[in-house]
């Protein structure tokens, strides 16, 4: 990656993170002021990145957006409205980073949800069937890999 424009990416995924989490911890929900304006931001933070990291990030964010709605479709508390609109965001960045950052991504968002309600279910703050937020596993995943491939290339 180029150092300025992946040093701008992380910023911008790193206040994303950090707003995002903030409030889907505190509220439970993601709202479209924060969700649908950061696929944009995304896809403008990769564009010193060349029209091929754009492209990626287009097509990241599209399938990173229905594979989220078609688990929405299938297990509607399994992920919220606002976890289905910044997978879009979160596919954008991670395959406009590489192709292979999004699958890695993803097993980390898992590994990192499953890590969190682990913690939450030890310290007696959730139990069987509480929902617990998924926003910030997506966003701590995304900036991981986001900055790790920064650091490779």
């Amino acid at each position: 990656m180029v150092a300025g424009a992946a040093m701008a990416l992380l910023l911008g995924l790193g206040w994303l993170a950090v707003a995002g989490s903030a409030v889907d911890v505190a509220v439970r929900r993601l709202p479209d002021a924060l969700t649908l304006p950061a696929v944009l931001l995304v896809l403008a933070l990769l564009v010193p990145l060349g029209g091929t990291a754009v492209l990626r990030g287009a097509i990241g964010a599209v399938v990173l957006w229905a594979v989220h709605a078609a688990v929405r479709l299938a297990a509607p508390s399994a992920v919220g409205g606002g976890d289905v609109k910044l997978a879009a965001a979160v596919g954008a960045a991670l395959a406009g980073t590489s192709w292979p950052a999004l699958p890695v991504g993803v097993a980390l968002a898992a590994v990192l949800a499953a890590g969190l309600a682990g913690a939450a279910v030890a310290l007696g703050r959730a139990g069987r069937g509480t929902a617990l937020p998924h926003g910030p596993a997506l966003l701590g995943a995304a900036w991981t890999v986001t900055a790790a491939g920064a650091v490779v290339s």
